[in-house]
């Protein structure tokens, strides 16, 4: 994965069974806005068409991997910090979701305003994945470690996969945006 961004998002519910996000390259000022996720519990997810499953990916191991966090405030005592994570990641939580990920700005190529179409974006899904130095910057500025969080998520039970997500991981290429221009309709 030679593209990789720190991406902080900033979530709505627009119901019990979907979040909609907004995507920011970093949590300080000056953030550009980045994308967008909307995130859907597994039940919404398996009702979809197979047609539509291949742009969605899994969150299972971005909160087993410790790559999903919730930032920790140096105010917010780390057993509290540990208990709010319990309930968002375990059981019916994030790790039984699936987000479509599109991103309008490519800071990480350095594109200085979003240009170009938008490219959907997967999930990392194993170790050795994810760029060393993002976590290490991210662990240092929301003051969790990556170890530890992957230490305190190792009983959380995995849920069953949709095989029909993640399907760049079957090696069969991504799926991206080609511009198409079409008549004018009128108004």
């Amino acid at each position: 994965m030679s593209r990789q961004v720190q991406a902080e998002h900033f979530c709505s519910h627009l119901s019990e069974d979907v979040l909609q996000c907004v995507i920011y390259d970093h949590a300080g000022v000056g953030a550009k806005l980045i994308g967008v996720e909307y995130i859907v519990k597994e039940e919404v997810f398996k009702g979809f068409p197979e047609e539509e499953k291949i742009y969605w990916h899994s969150h299972v191991y971005e909160v087993k991997g410790g790559i999903m966090t919730l930032p920790m405030s140096n105010v917010v005592p780390k057993a509290v910090h540990k208990d709010m994570e319990n309930k968002v990641f375990e059981g019916e939580g994030i790790i039984r979701t699936y987000g479509k990920t599109w991103h309008f700005w490519q800071v990480e190529r350095g594109d200085v305003l979003p240009f170009g179409p938008p490219s959907l974006m997967m999930s990392f899904s194993a170790d050795g994945q994810v760029d060393p130095d993002i976590i290490a910057k991210r662990d240092k500025m929301f003051n969790v470690d990556i170890q530890d969080l992957v230490e305190r998520r190792k009983d959380i039970p995995e849920p069953e996969h949709d095989p029909g997500a993640d399907h760049w991981k079957k090696g069969e290429g991504v799926w991206q945006c080609k511009m198409e221009k079409v008549p004018f309709k009128g108004l």
